[in-house]
């Protein structure tokens, strides 16, 4: 039986939380196969160990194979992912009674980290964060000569941007998002202290302490959106530096094991894509307009919300970052 299956499904443990990286493979002329024997000639194969040498290594993931006995359809770019699993054991000492006499033994745990590198540009990590940490390192030793493998870490302008493309009927992607549960926003203190934070929200971006947050300055520093893509809902909460898509919301909690890892590496593609997209966007495209703001407040103050700010700091930043003038608009505020 497959190593990685039980009862030959695939499965996973946890939840689908995974940590980014941005890969760049130096011989444009080395094949994938060549880069997964790579891998596997210069990282152990795991077998298992004894307390003294504890079991270490990487195993292939046979995700295609599985992915092909799926009933879902998924899109062809998937075919290039290549999913590894580094696993490592650790042996904790407790009492047991043995041959009818209770003494310390070592039981193995053990633990994991999948690695999904959607060829050749997205490498995507699932597993404990100390444990990425370590196996990051040991893939980017095995693969130096390769590719380089950098940590992708999403900026708070990007998640202003996918709020404004929400709140605007309009945007580049407003038919992709079906809308914005979850935002936590970071900044000086105001009437909803250092933090602002909205959960669970039929929509965030109509709530007023995530209006008033962003009219004093705030930077969002999370968000949880519902996207739809390739005829799934699918709803990933997204920090700077981690992704967790949500397994019980959506289409996924109809899906099996297999599937709902295509659905998660599907959803990391469009994203990391969508936010290389945007970096290279014109400044006037990248951020918001200033009209943006004066929505914002506007919607606050037919809430019945008095916002205490004149709007000065976030129209003179964006302003600056699209290489426009406040002056220019004339706005004035009651």
């Amino acid at each position: 039986m497959d190593p990685i299956s039980r009862e030959n499904k695939f499965t996973y443990d946890g939840y689908l939380i995974f940590t980014p990286f941005s890969t760049t493979v130096r011989d444009e002329n080395i094949s994938q196969t060549e880069i997964v024997d790579t891998l596997l000639d210069e990282i152990p194969n795991y077998s298992l160990g004894t307390p003294q040498n504890p079991g270490k290594g990487i195993q292939k993931i046979p995700f295609q194979k599985h992915l092909q006995g799926s009933s879902s359809e998924f899109p062809d770019d998937l075919s290039s992912v290549i999913a590894l699993r580094y696993k490592y054991e650790e042996f904790d000492k407790i009492k047991a009674v043995v041959d009818g006499s209770r003494r310390m033994v070592s039981v193995p745990n053990e633990r994991s980290v999948d690695i999904y590198w959607n060829y050749p540009n997205y490498m995507s990590f699932r597993g404990a964060k100390k444990d990425i940490k370590e196996v990051q390192s040991i893939i980017r030793s095995a693969l130096f000569q390769t590719a380089t493998i950098d940590p992708i870490r999403l900026e708070s302008d990007f998640f202003l941007w996918l709020f404004y493309q929400n709140f605007s009927s309009d945007g580049r992607i407003s038919k992709m998002m079906i809308r914005i549960t979850d935002v936590e926003l970071q900044g000086e203190t105001d009437l909803f202290g250092k933090k602002s934070t909205v959960r669970n929200s039929t929509d965030a971006t109509k709530s007023i302490p995530i209006l008033i947050g962003l009219l004093q300055n705030k930077s969002i520093s999370g968000i949880e959106v519902e996207f739809a893509i390739q005829n799934q809902r699918i709803t990933a909460s997204i920090q700077r530096d981690q992704v967790q898509v949500k397994a019980s919301q959506g289409s996924l909690p109809n899906q099996e094991s297999i599937e709902r890892i295509a659905s998660s590496l599907m959803l990391l593609d469009f994203l990391y894509s969508l936010y290389d997209e945007w970096l290279d966007l014109p400044n006037n495209e990248k951020y918001p307009p200033l009209t943006f703001f004066e929505e914002l407040y506007n919607m606050s103050k037919n809430q019945g919300v008095k916002v205490e700010t004149q709007l000065t700091q976030p129209l003179k930043e964006y302003a600056a970052k699209r290489g426009e003038d406040p002056s220019d608009y004339g706005y004035e505020f009651q």
